[in-house]
């Protein structure tokens, strides 16, 4: 298919998807986001189970080169689509890869090629950072009496920058949060509290599962289930994890290491040691290894909590656009009134 200049391939499975690798690959460091584990394939694949959708990556090239990839899932309830197409989650990650050249004109065709698909009747976008031009292009359509869009930008707290040493990071934080910091660490170190960087797959996972029931919130055995294959089928797989002076795990962390960035996915910690913020000194004590090891930006997949997540703001903008007709607007009363706290619902709900 093409639109204007631009030639435009939508891949439907996996296999399609794993076809464009090498093409992302080249985007990827022309872009300088080599770095980038949320813009890879392998990423894209690994998130779809939790989400319960199947592929549509609409990769769009300017002659031989690859312009630009959006990485687009199809929702579906019992298997069956739903007529609506997402880009991007709730954080802006996995979304789209352009150059900053083409990123308007690839938002653009995006979402064009999406609401030509049969019975598709909303597609929704996320990215990081406001892009104007893509709303008013958005706003454009809707005048012509074609679509009805939604668009805004909002602050999420997924990615903590570091510093080139453990001391200046510390610098940036606020005084509270500083102090907070160094007690616990001082009092996990006269505990007896041992950190170790780099575990073992097989003494990770024993330790997860001994940690899981220890919990205080969030045991969910089947979300724990998809995690722990997205984190196997992701290159690039660290743990790290906290042990008391009895060598029993208290705290462990999950994630993937790119470059210069960690994508941090799962910590579970033993609800008992609460009071000594077992948490934060899992994370300090990560922080300032990753940075004596070259990284400088830890990404928080869904969301940073606890002390930190004032430091790690982002900005995203998310654009929904859809059809105007009699089908796609009893859809979206529908999507209000089952989901009513849902992304879609709310979008739609400030709309109404």
């Amino acid at each position: 298919m093409s639109i204007g200049r631009f030639r435009v391939i939508v891949a439907r499975n996996p296999i399609e998807v794993l076809d464009l690798q090498s093409d992302i690959e080249d985007l990827l460091r022309r872009t300088g986001h080599s770095d980038d584990l949320t813009r890879t394939p392998a990423y894209f694949l690994a998130s779809i189970r939790e989400k319960k959708g199947r592929p549509f990556v609409v990769a769009i090239y300017d002659k031989f080169d690859l312009a630009g990839v959006a990485y687009c899932i199809k929702r579906c309830l019992f298997g069956i689509p739903v007529g609506i197409v997402e880009c991007g989650d709730a954080c802006g990650d996995g979304s789209i890869l352009s150059s900053e050249e083409c990123f308007d004109e690839v938002v653009d065709i995006a979402v064009r090629t999406i609401l030509r698909e049969r019975l598709t009747w909303l597609a929704q976008l996320g990215w990081i950072s406001s892009t104007p031009n893509v709303v008013e292009r958005a706003r454009e359509q809707e005048r012509s009496g074609k679509m009805r869009t939604r668009a805004l930008s909002f602050d999420v707290w997924s990615d903590l920058l570091l510093d080139q040493n453990y001391e200046l990071f510390l610098a940036r934080l606020g005084s509270h949060t500083r102090r907070n910091m160094r007690y616990y660490r001082r009092r996990a170190e006269q505990a007896g509290w041992e950190f170790v960087s780099n575990m073992e797959s097989e003494a990770a996972w024993a330790a997860i599962e001994a940690l899981y029931p220890l919990q205080g919130i969030g045991r969910n055995r089947v979300q724990f289930s998809i995690c722990r294959q997205q984190l196997a089928d992701v290159p690039g797989l660290f743990f790290s994890g906290l042990r008391n002076k009895d060598g029993e795990w208290i705290s462990i962390i999950a994630g993937w290491v790119k470059g210069v960035n960690v994508f941090i996915l799962l910590q579970m910690n033993d609800a008992s040691y609460a009071k000594q913020s077992v948490s934060i000194v899992l994370r300090s004590y990560l922080i300032e290894y990753a940075i004596d090891t070259g990284i400088r930006r830890m990404k928080f997949i869904g969301g940073c909590e606890g002390v930190l997540k004032k430091y790690c703001r982002l900005r995203i903008s998310h654009l929904v656009v859809q059809r105007k007709s009699y089908f796609s607007r009893l859809s979206g009363c529908i999507i209000c009134w089952l989901f009513p706290s849902s992304k879609i619902g709310n979008l739609f709900s400030r709309q109404s």
